[in-house]
């Protein structure tokens, strides 16, 4: 698994960027962690949000995944996907989340 080098962070989270990565990488559960992720093996979709408990189980290959953003349940989930929708819409005029990402990451 890779993670967005600007990774998006939640409210409720804020100041815990590293803890929050090391749990995930060593698989140490987070309860009502939620991930916003972005699937190589899925070309077609944008994002998409998992609670990190089903991350292992759901995800045969975690390589695949990038992950964008984190945050505490998920309504703060969906209201970080507004806002990183939102600021992609101001940089580029367009929705294309998953392009917008992929291209930052290789920049």
């Amino acid at each position: 698994m890779k993670w967005y080098r600007n990774l998006y962070i939640g409210k409720t989270l804020e100041g815990k960027k590293k803890q929050i990565m090391r749990c995930v990488r060593t698989g140490k559960k987070v309860r009502d962690l939620y991930l916003i992720l972005l699937r190589e093996d899925q070309e077609h979709n944008q994002l998409e949000i998992m609670e990190q408990s089903f991350l292992y189980t759901l995800l045969y290959d975690t390589d695949s995944v990038l992950i964008v953003g984190a945050a505490s349940g998920m309504s703060e989930a969906k209201d970080l996907l507004v806002s990183m929708t939102e600021e992609v819409y101001r940089a580029t005029g367009g929705a294309l989340l998953r392009d917008y990402f992929l291209s930052c990451q290789t920049e």
